[in-house]
């Protein structure tokens, strides 16, 4: 493999020939923040987040500017700092900053960046805001462009991974924001409720309908929750994490049956002549099993529990996310 050599704050750095800046850094171990690159799905330099110094002053993005041999770059100079710092202090001025009662508090990448840049006043370029909507179409999950930076994570998951392509940037200039086409709500479109755009959403613009409460309830009730878990939702916790981990904390937890499904991708869920249970049983691939009918309330959500506890619904991607770091947490 052909490399080039660099220096990165004086530090010398080889690196495979055509990486990006960003990457001949993570080489190194050199920490750049980035808000909308994903590797391989997402590097479009929107955020300007990630910008260096060159040796001759000017400043350039990391993540799609490609590293030179004999390249000098700098990624923490008063310049830099200066500019990123300002960059966040733009992005918060066009954000809703409702962050006590958000979602993702905490847990924000756009907090955290604006914390370790010293930004003491958020609205110090508070101004005209873009018109923005709240979309509570789709079954899953809670759109809110109000907390949207426009870094189009969500945009390149669903089209680049998914292949779906459900979501995109409208409009032009200040009035652009991420929606569907003709200005449909998510809930009318052919999203198939894969949850990927609100994995991969670096903030609270896109939040899931948590039914957290009526878990939490039904399970001190003593109910019988049965838990269906894609594989994919396994896989947002890290490779050390296994779906034992996952069955192991949901149980100890309280859950009744916890199952992982092998076959969400030919499941007919929109097929009206199956029952809840009948598909349910397709997804844990258990057909023929015995899973009694009469127990599962008809509901097409992945968590179902027994009628007799008076809660049709409950959603795993919340449910299971937040009891798993509960019981994480006690260990």
């Amino acid at each position: 493999m052909e490399t080039i050599k660099l220096k990165i704050n004086g530090i010398e750095v080889t690196a495979p020939k055509g990486s990006t800046i960003l990457e001949a850094a993570r080489l190194a171990h050199i920490e750049i923040p980035t808000l909308c690159f994903l590797k391989e799905i997402n590097e479009i330099g929107a955020c300007r987040v990630c910008i260096v110094e060159l040796k001759n002053g000017k400043l350039v993005t990391s993540c799609v500017y490609p590293a030179e041999d004999g390249m000098e770059v700098f990624t923490n100079t008063p310049k830099v700092m200066d500019s990123r710092k300002k960059t966040i202090q733009l992005l918060l001025s066009n954000h809703n900053r409702s962050c006590l009662s958000c979602v993702r508090s905490g847990h924000c990448e756009l907090q955290e960046l604006a914390r370790e840049l010293g930004v003491e006043d958020e609205g110090y370029y508070d101004g005209e805001t873009t018109p923005s909507e709240i979309d509570t179409s789709a079954a899953h999950m809670i759109r809110d462009n109000s907390k949207c930076i426009l870094c189009r994570r969500c945009v390149a998951v669903c089209s680049e991974v998914q292949g779906i392509g459900v979501i995109g940037a409208n409009n032009r200039g200040f009035a652009t924001e991420i929606g569907s086409a003709f200005g449909m709500g998510l809930g009318e479109t052919s999203c198939v409720s894969c949850g990927q755009c609100l994995v991969n959403c670096p903030f609270g613009a896109i939040s899931d309908k948590s039914q957290i409460f009526q878990l939490g309830r039904a399970l001190k009730e003593g109910g019988e929750i049965i838990a269906e878990i894609a594989p994919a939702f396994v896989g947002q916790f890290g490779p050390n994490i296994t779906p034992r981990h996952i069955k192991a904390a949901l149980q100890e937890l309280g859950f009744y049956t916890v199952a992982m499904a092998l076959k969400e991708d030919s499941v007919p869920m929109d097929d009206p002549s199956l029952k809840t249970h009948e598909k349910l049983a397709i997804l844990l691939g258990t057909e023929g099993d015995g899973l009694a009918s009469d127990t599962i309330a008809e509901t097409d959500a992945t968590v179902l529990i027994p009628m007799t506890h008076g809660v049709d619904s409950l959603n795993v991607a919340a449910a299971s996310a937040v009891a798993f770091w509960e019981l994480a947490g006690r260990r």
